[in-house]
């Protein structure tokens, strides 16, 4: 058990890690007057609150080797309430095919996250964002809710922009650790996003 959880931290401190370097990459970009880490404010319009609602598809890793790799589904809603903070709800499925004595896995998490959006003039690292999520996970094998916490990080291209509506394009990457005995989750999806 002991071992179980230095691993674990161990994932999340190098998790951590990548998503520090991938913030801090944006210092190395010439000065345009826009920050990368804008000031924090007051939410003052319809756009700057970032509302929307998104379909995530993509594929989730089990960490062991006991589960193939396999697709995941899910719905997220998200808005921006004090730039540059956003919260979010998501719900992903996913049903892994079990290896050798392993029956499949179906699992449904249930996350609520928290992002830093970051800003400036850099065209990938303005539409990126960093955060938190946290949740349940509900799975076929077990009676029983483990609590799942973890790190993400993406980003969202602008795709067509009509009036004040927009959909984009990106991708969303979250590894997620078990407080019980399911095993952890890498997830990794494109996500298509319809932004109010």
């Amino acid at each position: 058990m002991i071992v179980n959880v230095c691993m674990n931290v161990q994932k999340l401190v190098f998790s951590f890690a990548a998503i520090l370097f991938f913030s801090l990459n944006g210092f190395a970009q010439p000065s345009t007057g826009a920050s990368t880490f804008p000031e924090p404010s007051q939410v003052d319009s319809r756009a700057a609150a970032k509302a929307h609602v998104g379909f995530l598809a993509g594929m989730n890793s089990l960490d062991g080797s006991g589960y193939e790799n396999a697709s995941n589904l899910g719905l997220e809603i998200g808005l921006q309430p004090y730039i540059p903070y956003a919260l979010g709800a998501e719900i992903n499925y996913s049903k892994n095919s079990g290896k050798k004595n392993n029956s499949d896995l179906e699992r449904l998490t249930a996350l609520l996250k928290g992002t830093y959006n970051f800003g400036g003039a850099n065209a990938l690292l303005s539409k990126s964002y960093v955060g938190l999520a946290t949740g349940a996970i509900f799975a076929n094998d077990s009676r029983r809710t483990d609590v799942v916490l973890g790190p993400l990080v993406g980003f969202d291209f602008p795709m067509l922009i009509h009036s004040s509506d927009m959909v984009s394009i990106g991708v969303q990457v979250k590894y997620l650790v078990t407080s019980g005995s399911e095993p952890d989750t890498l997830l990794a999806s494109a996500a298509f996003k319809y932004w109010f």
